[in-house]
């Protein structure tokens, strides 16, 4: 298994092929950009006790397009644009920081992908309010996503809420 790493602001990939023998290890459930690196670093095991999962926040995967249109690596030509909507239904507004992304591929391989924002973006969502976007990733062949969006509260309150699971599933034309 390898992992890249560096900044927090750079996006960090892993890659594991369970056909090869090779154990996927889960990743760490909170993200590098939440624990820092280097001197910054903090504990894994006192930030993970100070990120909770924020009941009022919700994820929803409003639709998932099959795009061969797109522009894809001979090695995953498969594009798929995914569209998300994040909504804040508690009274407090939330401040998106950062995802992070699973992507399970039937033949054994598992890419995670986390960064800071959401596409470019730190959203503000208030009280009731929503955000949406769309952006998309691409496969070798079928594959199951899920993850997590990781925010602050007002008052400073880590937090996160999971993305449903959600498949990419290749078309038999394709």
């Amino acid at each position: 298994m390898t992992r890249v790493t560096g900044p927090p602001t750079q996006v960090h990939s892993q890659v594991s092929r369970e056909d090869e023998g090779t154990a996927v290890e889960h990743p760490s459930f909170v993200p590098s950009f939440v624990l820092g690196t280097g001197d910054d670093r903090r504990d894994d095991e006192a930030m993970a006790g100070a990120i909770r999962e924020f009941e009022g926040l919700r994820v929803t995967v409003d639709d998932v397009v099959y795009m061969p249109s797109l522009d894809a690596p001979p090695e995953k030509p498969h594009p798929f644009v995914y569209f998300i909507s994040i909504h804040n239904d508690s009274p407090i507004p939330v401040t998106i920081r950062g995802r992070k992304w699973v992507v399970r591929e039937d033949g054994g391989e598992v890419v995670v992908v986390e960064g800071d924002g959401v596409v470019g973006q730190c959203p503000v969502i208030g009280p009731g309010g929503h955000f949406s976007y769309n952006s998309y990733h691409v496969v070798a062949r079928r594959a199951r996503v899920s993850g997590a969006f990781f925010g602050e509260t007002a008052a400073g309150e880590w937090i996160f809420t999971r993305i449903p699971e959600f498949l990419l599933e290749v078309p038999n034309w394709a």
